[in-house]
């Protein structure tokens, strides 16, 4: 997939197809990529093809509205084209939100005079006629002075006065009074007339002859708190008495606030018109997650996907509910500029709901009639695995694969489930069959559907297999984040069930036994176990060359393998810097990241020493021309660093801080595979990790003793120890549920 990246740096390049092409990629693939929108502008701009640049930067608008970028290259565009008229909405939006810019306010009364000397679009609404001027009370009772003249006499108190003589607005048309009044031809055009402002106290002039008044003491102004009213005044069919003309009249307002750049009352309308729906109105549901989505407010995005996913269930839409509830819980992924999991929380609420939806499904009592529980005695324990695809790059299927391989068939018969057909794309692109015929070489059972099923239609086709194979135990990859896993789980299709938690504690009630690292057996529901984690990788025999990637041959080589969002940590990159700054020798290879960004300033030193192979499937190899492994910090990575360690790398990493609340990006597993107290250090402890790292890099002799330390730590996650502790934690528990 093409990336941002690749086409700003083809840009920077002078490669000014190549860079169109890069961003038309990616708008293909992704209709409202805002940036990629937005370069194309800018280089419509440069090319002088105004009308194509304010198209392609009002689409970038138009799909984030918070976009500063792409504003301001709109205003440049509508300047540039003689059209500043056109921008007088977005001035006001910009204007509020920096009103102590004087360019900006500039532009807007330039631009607000334009558009007082241009044909109207539409009509602008009538000016609401002046109240009664107020006489200010006199000093003493006398006549009524009579008006002295005036270059421009002031309305006489009436009902409706003239305005003062300037170019009227046009009147706008009175809607006849309907139920509902009839939308826009265009709602989200700009609104081209100001709102209407309330008038001010008029002063009187005393006429000739008039006795002055009486002089009075000063007074001080009020201090006065700033004023929190929106100025903004809902039309009178927002108060219809009838639901559906109430929603319509909110939601057509609200595509004027958001034309007036007040996205802040947008939301608000947005959020009153879906409570209106029950949650079932799509155009608002999706408007709503735009705002969201636009100031990066995600766990306003997981609460209203989860309402929406819970007013399906209340109409027995189960299929709608499986699918709005997994956006719920990968809102962060699927909405955030820079997912890092900062909001990968567990949310009670779902475990209920798919409680609740266990009971009432004509399934759960056909589990209970058909589920067998026999004794153990003269046969095969029955240990069934519900895997999320058969990936071999997912952390779960490489554990399980060791422990098919090593199992003993003649005490243990291995079954492993998918929910996927292998004619899905993403089963074709992964390559599930070769996983399966390893399995299956193996002595395991494989099932998954033949064919592409429903959400509902996936829990059915395992949860009737599970049965049919009368499945002792089952062993969940997770729970929680596959809500298809999760209804299943509640069907109890085994006797005995058991879940494997890789970075947080999923709380699920209908789970015997977790396998989960030390830190979550704080937060684990019931019993728990050591994770099931493993290596089955040898030492790199066919390794690259340093040469490749520009690595002298004398650098010395740290090296880290992660996916990349894991990398955008600040205290990773600030103390890494630091390091790389002391030792001019120091190279860093990042497997797993496509770029350094803006992580390091461009005219750091130790920049051109970064390393970014993106991903590979050589990591071993890569590995293999490294000399020392850096854990992320404060989030830690994952099981790579077992990778490193049968590499024989010395490999650093901090404590886990038992005594805190769980947040996963403040995580890290890695202490409890190094286990060597000389490369690990207490959570924050930043200075030590430079006195540390700096006696690996200086001293060679104490980093080949910590290399000969991790290779012999790693036997402990060799699969011939993890299979005899699994097959018997599993074979324990399973006794204790079934036989007492």
């Amino acid at each position: 997939m093409r990336t941002i990246q690749e086409g700003e740096a083809l840009f920077a390049a002078g490669q000014i197809e190549a860079a169109i092409a890069c961003f038309e990629a990616i708008v293909a693939a992704q209709p409202d990529h805002h940036e990629a929108l937005n370069n194309l502008g800018v280089i419509a701009f440069q090319r002088g093809d105004l009308e194509e640049a304010i198209a392609r930067l009002r689409a970038a608008l138009a799909v984030a509205p918070g976009y500063r970028v792409a504003a301001f290259n709109l205003l440049d565009a509508y300047e540039q084209a003689a059209r500043l008229a056109e921008a007088a909405p977005l001035l006001r939006r910009l204007v509020a939100e920096s009103p102590e810019d004087e360019e900006l306010r500039a532009l807007l009364a330039e631009a607000e005079a334009a558009a007082q000397g241009a044909p109207e679009l539409e009509p602008a609404p009538a000016p609401k006629p002046m109240p009664e001027p107020m006489p200010e009370p006199e000093p003493m009772p006398e006549p009524e002075p009579e008006p002295a003249p005036q270059p421009a006499p002031q309305p006489a108190p009436q009902p409706a006065p003239k305005p003062a003589p300037q170019p009227a607005p046009k009147p706008a048309p009175q809607p006849a009074p309907q139920p509902t009044p009839a939308p826009r031809a265009n709602p989200l055009a700009a609104l081209q007339a100001a709102r209407p402002v309330a008038p001010g106290p008029q002063l009187r002039i005393p006429a000739q002859g008039a006795h002055p008044p009486r002089p009075r003491p000063p007074i001080p102004p009020l201090d006065r708190p700033p004023k929190r009213g929106s100025g903004w005044v809902l039309p009178e069919a927002a108060f219809d008495p009838e639901v559906q003309p109430r929603l319509q009249a909110l939601f057509d307002e609200s595509t004027r606030q958001i034309d007036a750049g007040r996205a802040d009352l947008a939301e608000i309308t947005l959020e009153r018109c879906a409570k209106l729906s029950r949650y079932g109105a799509d155009p608002v549901i999706n408007r709503l997650a735009q705002l969201y989505k636009a100031r990066e407010d995600i766990p306003a995005l997981m609460a209203l996907w989860k309402r929406v996913a819970v007013a399906l269930l209340e109409q027995d839409r189960v299929d709608d509910f499986l699918r709005i509830i997994y956006i719920s819980i990968y809102s962060e992924q699927m909405f955030s500029a820079t997912p890092n999991y900062l909001y990968s929380e567990i949310d009670w609420d779902i475990h209920t709901y798919m409680r609740l939806l266990a009971g009432r499904l004509t399934l759960t009592p056909w589990v209970k009639a058909n589920r067998v529980s026999a004794p153990l005695a003269g046969r095969r324990l029955r240990i069934g695995f519900v895997l999320e695809g058969l990936s071999r790059r997912q952390a779960p299927t490489r554990s399980y694969l060791p422990i098919a391989a090593v199992h003993d068939p003649a005490r243990h018969h291995l079954f492993f489930y998918s929910r996927w057909s292998h004619e899905a794309p993403v089963a074709k692109k992964e390559d599930y069959d070769k996983t399966k015929a390893e399995l299956e070489g193996r002595g395991c059972v494989v099932r998954h559907p033949a064919k592409p099923l429903s959400p509902s239609g996936e829990v059915d086709f395992l949860a009737r297999q599970i049965v049919a194979d009368q499945i002792d135990a089952l062993v969940f990859q997770t729970i929680y984040f596959v809500p298809q896993h999760n209804l299943l789980a509640n069907l109890r299709c085994a006797p005995f069930q058991a879940a494997v938690e890789h970075q947080q504690a999923e709380y699920h009630q209908a789970i015997d036994l977790v396998f989960t690292p030390s830190k979550l057996y704080l937060e684990a529901t019931c019993s728990a176990s050591p994770p099931l984690t493993t290596i089955n990788k040898k030492p790199s025999e066919a390794k690259l060359r340093r040469s490749e990637f520009k690595i002298p041959p004398d650098a010395l080589v740290l090296v880290s393998v992660n996916r990349g969002v894991r990398y955008a940590q600040p205290e990773f990159w600030r103390e890494v810097g630091h390091l790389m700054l002391r030792h001019p020798h120091v190279y860093l290879l990042l497997v797993g990241l496509e770029a350094v960004g803006d992580a390091l300033p461009l005219d750091h030193p130790a920049r051109p020493r970064v390393i970014t192979p993106g991903f590979r499937r050589d990591v071993m190899e890569l590995l293999a021309i490294s000399d020392i492994y850096v854990d992320l910090f404060p989030s830690g990575g994952g099981s790579s660093i077992l990778e490193a360690m049968a590499e024989g790398l010395p490999s650093v990493a901090f404590y886990q801080d038992f005594a805190r609340r769980y947040w996963l990006p403040e995580e890290t597993v890695a202490s409890i595979f190094v286990g060597d107290p000389d490369l690990l250090l207490q959570p924050e402890d930043y200075e030590g990790w430079q006195a540390l790292m700096d006696r690996l890099i200086l001293e060679p002799g104490w980093r080949a003793e910590k290399a000969a330390s991790m290779r012999a730590r790693i036997k402990l996650y060799e699969p011939p120890t993890l299979q005899a502790r699994f097959f018997d934690v599993i074979e324990r528990g399973w006794r204790r549920v079934v036989e007492g």
